[in-house]
């Protein structure tokens, strides 16, 4: 442990900070987080939801992810936070929030209604590729009829656009 401290140190990817590890690349600390167990994990969300110095559309989805099971209040709250942060310019963390959203409702409507938003996030935010994914995720998963046939529109205007955010926005 000693030792790789020292490489991570001379290889500026992370110090010792009041006793605790602190890594500054992102990779390493998604691989630090991965190995946690899952109850640790939801622990770590809940403590970084009271954090006040965070933006509350940061707080909200770590509110989310320290969540096990159906919410819908919460659900309500990370759908509407997505709309805000679409109107602000933040497609992707719209699409984040919405795919917690589709995680903690119990609405099977609601969560084929979110899944096509987040697509539509993707969209407008540059990432045709993964919108279409989303949309024949959907499209492949036997919703209602009529969101099988909106998700079908989208796909086609997504290849008239040519995945052109702009066009999409």
């Amino acid at each position: 442990a000693e030792q790789a401290l020292v490489e991570l140190e001379a290889a500026g990817l992370g110090h010792l900070e009041e006793g605790r590890l602190v890594l500054r690349h992102p990779l390493l600390r998604s691989a630090a987080l991965a190995g946690m167990p899952a109850q640790r994990h939801r622990d770590l969300h809940r403590r970084l939801a009271e954090v006040d110095g965070l933006a509350p559309e940061v707080r909200l989805l770590h509110r989310a992810h320290a969540t096990v099971g159906p919410d819908e209040a919460l659900a309500d709250g990370l759908i509407q936070a997505a709309g805000a942060l679409r109107e602000r310019g933040g497609p992707e963390a719209a699409a984040r929030l919405l795919d917690r959203a589709v995680e903690l409702t119990g609405d099977e409507d609601r969560r084929w209604r979110a899944r096509i938003d987040a697509a539509d996030a993707l969209a407008v935010s540059g990432a045709a590729r993964a919108a279409r994914h989303r949309l024949r995720a959907v499209q492949d998963s036997g919703p209602a009829e009529d969101l099988r046939t909106e998700t079908s529109l989208r796909l086609a205007w997504l290849d008239a656009l040519g995945g052109d955010p702009l066009g999409a926005w």
